[in-house]
């Protein structure tokens, strides 16, 4: 039986946003046993349920802890329940807390893949088509190396995989199409990926190409893939308020709104982020999944059971 842990102290909500999840998700996962890490407080919201194995820790981490607090902060619940995963204990690990928080207890307590350098995140985006992309790395690390980017390729190649993906498209962010377009070290990516027959690789991925479905991953160094996730929330945010504000300018837009609103909700739900999962830390043997401190019960399920689906995988890619 899998063993999975979730931190219930990461999320801004503490452990009151799992209260009505966690019953939902263990009924429907009966092959499953769920950890939970937390203080004896949150501990006593869960005496009824028969399946969780709690373990109570004394403190928690906070999402604006510096990076000695976070280490000193031993019985914290994010760093407990990493240090079961690092023994084994545990097959895979969810927590809402800082990512900061998550990559240094993951560092202190878990051992990066034979052949991994660095780890880094990687998150699912929607696309025009009816699959996400995943792009990576979305900000772990500012700075990389060609190595790093090739095993960042070969890692999420493998994760989009453990999804369901049978053949990932790879690409590589890039500032045009064409094979001589970046810098030096994007040009040796390139080269590299382009002769590695393991990898699916289609070349270079520009920015206004990425949610365009003719990709399912798309390999970044943390600093371009951070920058370009926070443009496309801008952006998104930007059209959603222009598009409000249309549509209640005047009778006649407000007629048309009302006419569409079943069209209108469904591209609405097909943009939500909250749909597609969380960020899963790469680099390591068990999946470490993240999502925001402020997601909502929505965001928690399909990221839950995001973490589900990969523990249960057959394949061994993580």
């Amino acid at each position: 039986m899998k063993q999975i842990g979730i931190d219930l102290m990461g999320s801004d909500a503490g452990y009151s946003i799992f209260v009505d999840v966690l019953p939902k998700v263990i009924e429907a996962n009966p092959n499953i046993t769920f950890h939970i890490y937390g203080t004896q407080e949150a501990m006593d919201a869960f005496k009824d349920q028969e399946r969780l194995v709690k373990h109570v820790c004394s403190e928690e981490i906070d999402m604006d802890d510096s990076p000695l607090t976070i280490r000193r902060k031993k019985d914290s619940s994010l760093n407990r329940m990493m240090i079961d995963l690092g023994k084994g204990e545990l097959d895979g690990v969810f927590s809402a807390a800082s990512t900061a928080g998550i990559i240094l207890t993951a560092h202190s307590n878990v051992k990066l893949k034979e052949g991994i350098d660095r780890s880094f995140l990687i998150a699912g985006l929607p696309t025009k088509k009816d699959h996400p992309v995943y792009l990576g790395d979305m900000g772990a690390n500012a700075e990389c190396t060609a190595d790093n980017l090739v095993q960042f390729a070969h890692e999420a190649y493998r994760f989009v995989k453990k999804l369901g993906v049978k053949n990932p498209r790879v690409g590589l962010l890039n500032i045009g199409s064409e094979e001589v377009k970046g810098d030096h070290m994007r040009k040796e990516v390139y080269q590299r990926l382009k002769e590695d027959n393991t990898l699916n690789f289609q070349g270079n991925c520009e920015s206004r190409d990425l949610l365009s479905g003719e990709f399912d991953v798309v390999i970044a160094d943390g600093f371009s893939g951070n920058v370009l996730l926070k443009s496309l929330e801008g952006s998104a945010s930007f059209f959603v308020s222009l598009l409000k504000e249309t549509m209640m300018s005047s009778f006649t837009s407000k007629l048309a709104a009302l006419l569409l609103k079943k069209k209108l909700y469904g591209m609405k739900e097909k943009i939500n982020y909250k749909n597609y999962g969380g960020a899963c830390l790469l680099g390591f043997e068990k999946p470490i999944i993240k999502t925001h401190g402020s997601s909502d019960e929505t965001s928690i399920r399909s990221t839950v059971n995001q973490l589900i689906q990969l523990v249960n995988s057959p394949e061994s890619v993580i």
